[in-house]
């Protein structure tokens, strides 16, 4: 069994959770772009094992972890690009979540 980092676990989640708000986007929201976006995220994230994969992040929420996509978001759009925006979030994410030592 190969062993995953944690920012491959955390991108492979929110690949998935991409996946799962194109199909939410088409099949409820008729195509429309949900305004919305980073609270769907968050609440999937956490139903789907997110706190699981950030050992500091035991007591996140779907409140705070929208505010965090939403910020996510605005620094990717502002920033240069290093990557795909999973992996760059995944990167944050474990960052901010690292629990201190």
């Amino acid at each position: 069994m190969m062993v995953t980092t944690a920012e491959k676990a955390v991108a492979a989640l929110l690949r998935e959770a991409e996946t799962a708000h194109g199909a939410y986007e088409t099949n409820v929201l008729g195509g429309v772009f949900d305004e919305e976006w980073p609270a769907w995220y968050a609440a999937y994230l956490l139903d789907h094992g997110l706190r699981d994969q950030l050992p500091g992040a035991e007591n996140l929420d779907v409140t705070n972890l929208t505010t965090v996509l939403a910020r996510l978001a605005a620094d990717y759009e502002r920033g240069e690009q290093t990557g795909p925006w999973p992996d760059v979030y995944a990167q944050d994410l474990v960052a901010e979540f690292r629990p201190l030592r």
